[in-house]
């Protein structure tokens, strides 16, 4: 009997805007601490095979405007390049390697290659988390440019129910949405007093917020108001059965084989 009660699958009483639904959605793949570095096509894809709602990813651009799956502000720390990438065209980029162990053997992605392959992957959901990372004066020709790309890839692929852009940027949302009013567009803050009243302010679709500084409160306050939230910061098993009772409407996970278990 001890056996029994201990192996019993946990029960959640989920209210949300997504159909009483969690989408889990993979950290960038299957996030960090993983055998395969975040935002590679190989950790997308193990994210996908665990059957994952779907998959985060970070976009940049390149100086040729060109997407890619990439996080951080340079190439220096995690790469055998340097500089930023919009600093860089593709045919520059695409021959750097990781250089973090064990990830020698991966190289950055163009979201083109892995949108290109997911065919056997129908009905799966993603965030592009946007790092913008201007390195130029043009700041607002920059800004142009990657959202006309957006727009150029979303029509190419379809992605308008299936994808979702977060942003710490409100002009760039605003840029978005004035393209094209199909754009899910949340807004990514620090605080969520600033996220609720910057996304309803500018008109956006949700919240993308930090587990660690969001009560189920403070979830209940951006429903009532017709906000979705999307939380991340789920790092452990403790954290996904946590995050999973403040009843957002997506989970971005580290323990991306762990939530589907809860979920499913």
């Amino acid at each position: 009997m001890t056996l029994f009660a201990s192996c019993k699958k946990e029960t959640f009483d989920i209210h949300n805007l997504n159909n009483n639904d969690i989408y889990a959605l993979g950290h960038a793949g299957m996030g960090f601490s993983n055998l395969y570095p975040i935002n590679s096509f190989e950790s997308i894809l193990a994210c996908l095979n665990l059957d994952a709602d779907g998959s985060e990813m970070d976009v940049q651009m390149t100086l040729d405007s060109v997407l890619v799956a990439f996080h951080d502000e340079t190439l220096d720390a995690s790469t055998d390049l340097s500089g930023v990438v919009n600093s860089l065209t593709w045919d520059e980029l695409k021959y750097g390697n990781y250089t973090n162990a064990p990830y020698g053997n991966h190289s950055i992605i163009r979201l083109d290659d892995l949108f290109s392959s997911l065919e056997n992957y129908p009905g799966r959901f993603f965030t592009f988390d946007i790092k913008l990372y201007p390195s130029g004066t043009d700041v607002n020709g920059y800004y142009e440019a990657f959202a006309n790309e957006l727009l150029d890839f979303y029509a190419k692929y379809d992605l308008y129910s299936t994808t979702f852009i977060e942003s710490q940027v409100p002009d760039f949302l605003d840029l978005l949405k004035a393209k094209n009013a199909e754009f899910k567009l949340y807004y990514y803050p620090q605080t969520f007093e600033d996220g609720f009243n910057v996304a309803m302010d500018h008109g956006f679709t949700g919240i993308t917020i930090s587990t660690e500084v969001t009560s189920k409160e403070q979830v209940e306050t951006a429903h009532a108001n017709g906000l979705f939230v999307t939380l991340w910061g789920a790092y452990s098993k403790d954290k996904n059965i946590e995050t999973i009772r403040k009843n957002p409407d997506m989970i971005q996970t580290d323990k991306i084989d762990h939530l589907v278990g809860l979920l499913k």
